[in-house]
């Protein structure tokens, strides 16, 4: 099951990590959760992204628009050139590759949406080393043609605005931005290179870049905690932490979902609830009955899954089902697998006389949702429930009938 965490600030919301943590669900109660969520509720989870997939998307605005700025730029000074004529063979060089570097990248942006693959983080190094290579060589154009700096400088501040992911990755970028700030100074004819301005700028770069780095880890490592929280708050509102069942809230909410999408069709209510359970607790302690309530509601949880239904918590030792689409054989089947399940989980007790486990009683009806959509049969299933337990108990009843495990 995907790890959620918390956030505001982390800090702030520590107490609902814990909380979460202590208390939350396993993989196969959370894929029901997931599934009553989207069927019901009609809410999908967010994906929760990694730290460095957020930081990459945060990134790729600014990817993507300096590609389109360097496409266009020097694919107009490339035909100006050609054009005009030129034969400074470095510049034509740079004017051919970085436009075709930008056009590749854009591509692969388009095209690869897996943020957390070792590809992305190669292709941005590859990018980043051809920006640079394309301005050290736009640089010595520019000291070949005698102009002071070249407006090519400002290609660099892409490194400022979209910084590498990893800091290994942020330092070799840095030694060759300014490794490469020197090599002009080497080029035949470049004694009156203006090497100290360029190393200015560099070094801004630089600089900037680790702060901004910085602020935006921040910022993705914010994001990911905030979209597991946001997914955490909506489970914590439905679910109850204790048993894993999905509360009365939830219950309203697939009781409206019901009368909207089964108008003539039968429904099933089936309630139960734990054989003197009131007994156990005063016995046994209140930690052991909330123990049997969550090993209970799990088990429950299990059989209920493969009937494409979902277990609620209608009180305190009380569990409901609503069943849309069934028969009364179904609901017979259903129940029995409840009653053996929770038989099998063998939590012994000796402090009521006939019982040597916990045991459940259940009520359950079949009726016809109505043309106006009423959903009304629990009094009746609650009612068989009253006559289960006024009959020996770890039974179930429907329409008057007695079924107990072995008979």
């Amino acid at each position: 099951m995907e790890k959620h965490s918390t956030g505001k600030n982390s800090a702030a919301l520590g107490d609902a990590e814990l909380l979460y943590n202590e208390y939350w669900m396993s993989d196969e109660t959370y894929e029901r959760f997931r599934e009553f969520k989207g069927t019901v509720l009609g809410i999908e989870d967010e994906k929760t992204p990694s730290e460095r997939s957020a930081f990459y998307k945060r990134t790729r605005l600014v990817i993507l628009t300096a590609c389109f700025i360097f496409i266009f730029a020097n694919v107009t000074y490339l035909f100006t050139y050609l054009l005009n004529g030129t034969d400074v063979l470095v510049d034509l060089i740079a004017l051919i590759l970085l436009p075709s570097a930008s056009i590749a990248t854009v591509v692969f942006n388009f095209v690869w949406k897996d943020y957390d693959s070792k590809i992305v983080r190669l292709i941005q190094g590859v990018f980043y080393t051809i920006i640079a290579a394309s301005v050290t060589m736009f640089v010595i154009a520019a000291d070949i043609e005698k102009s002071r700096i070249s407006i090519s400088m400002c290609y660099l501040f892409v490194f400022f605005v979209a910084p590498p992911f990893d800091l290994l990755d942020s330092i070799v970028l840095a030694v060759m931005v300014l490794f490469t700030g020197i090599i002009p100074a080497f080029a035949p004819g470049a004694e009156m290179f203006p090497m100290l301005p360029h190393l200015v700028i560099r070094g801004s770069v630089v600089i900037g870049m680790f702060f901004v780095r910085t602020f935006m880890r921040k910022q993705a490592a914010d994001e990911n905690k905030l979209v597991a929280m946001n997914n955490t708050f909506v489970k914590l509102a439905y679910v109850d932490i204790m048993t894993s069942a999905i509360n009365s809230k939830g219950l309203q909410a697939y009781k409206s979902y019901v009368r909207q999408n089964f108008v003539g069709h039968s429904c099933g209510v089936l309630i139960y609830d734990i054989d003197n359970f009131k007994s156990y607790n005063d016995t046994y302690s209140h930690m052991a009955g909330d123990d049997a309530l969550s090993r209970t509601s799990k088990a429950a949880i299990g059989v209920l899954k493969n009937h494409g239904s979902y277990l609620f918590r209608y009180g305190g030792e009380e569990f409901m089902v609503l069943l849309p689409d069934v028969d009364k054989e179904t609901m017979i089947s259903i129940g029995e697998e409840l009653m053996q399940v929770i038989h099998d989980e063998n939590i012994k007790r000796d402090d009521y006389p006939g019982f040597d486990r916990v045991s459940i009683t259940i009520g359950a009806c079949v009726t016809v949702i109505g043309e106006k959509g009423e959903v009304d049969p629990m009094k009746m299933a609650d009612d068989q429930l009253y006559v289960g337990k006024n009959n020996g108990r770890n039974c179930m009843v429907i329409d008057g009938e007695f079924h107990r495990l072995g008979s």
